[in-house]
């Protein structure tokens, strides 16, 4: 054993035998519970900064389903309240002990399962649509629009039900002034889509301008996107799981 090591037995034993162990344990005592208040700090600090993605793809969720657009990518990516999940685990870290040292490794599984969620809420916010408008033109396409609706072109209405004949006078009305916009979407499509949309209680005009617009930004030359990328903090790296 070094000098130092025996001197500082001989200072332990010191204390020990003038104060008892309990001085010694009362000094890891307090260690612990610096360690806990930093950690627990830390960890609140972590979920202010994600809650506002939390929120964010929460509202996300909800405006989806409210416009009946349940059948977007996006919804089979939603894990569940986020914000809920973070209160959650606030709260079990907050109800811990703070001078144990298996509240120290609670506290470090705790901030693993911070940042899932923070993954997950990542990996749901990076779907395009996650994003309601990016929502609305997917669905257009992909299924409303792809349920055939044939207008009877040479028979001059007969057999056109009230649904078809509300579409082809949008149609019609927006072919004269915006063909390019109608082309650039689809004649078929479109008329499919609309004709879906006023089943659901669409109206076909207004139907048809938003789908419209909706898909010439989408593929305007100058930033079409339609969907705002984002960085959730505390997340992994692009949703795989590596984290920062």
């Amino acid at each position: 054993m070094g000098i130092f090591g025996g001197l500082f037995n001989s200072l332990m034993n010191a204390v020990s035998n003038v104060f008892g162990n309990g001085m010694i344990d009362d000094m890891d005592d307090v260690a612990i519970v610096q360690m806990f208040e930093s950690h627990l700090a830390q960890l609140s600090g972590m979920v202010t900064e994600i809650t506002p993605f939390a929120l964010k793809a929460d509202d996300s969720y909800l405006s989806l389903i409210y416009n009946k657009l349940d059948k977007v990518p996006a919804i089979e990516l939603y894990d569940g309240n986020y914000q809920e999940k973070l209160v959650e685990l606030m709260t079990e870290a907050e109800t811990l002990l703070p001078d144990s040292e298996k509240s120290l490794a609670k506290l470090d599984k705790i901030e693993t399962e911070i940042k899932g969620v923070a993954t997950q809420i990542q990996t749901y916010l990076k779907e395009p649509t996650s994003t309601l408008e990016e929502a609305k033109l997917w669905d257009s396409k992909f299924v409303k629009g792809v349920n055939e609706h044939i207008p009877p072109h040479y028979k001059k209405g007969e057999n056109m039900d009230d649904t078809m004949s509300e579409v082809m006078r949008a149609f019609r009305n927006w072919s004269s002034f915006a063909q390019a916009s109608i082309d650039l979407y689809g004649s078929q499509r479109l008329i499919n889509a609309t004709y879906e949309a006023v089943i659901e209680g669409e109206d076909a005009m207004a139907y048809m301008s938003e789908i419209l617009d909706l898909n010439t930004r989408e593929n305007s030359t100058f930033g079409g996107d339609l969907h705002e990328d984002v960085i959730v903090p505390y997340a992994g790296f692009f949703g795989s799981g590596f984290f920062f």
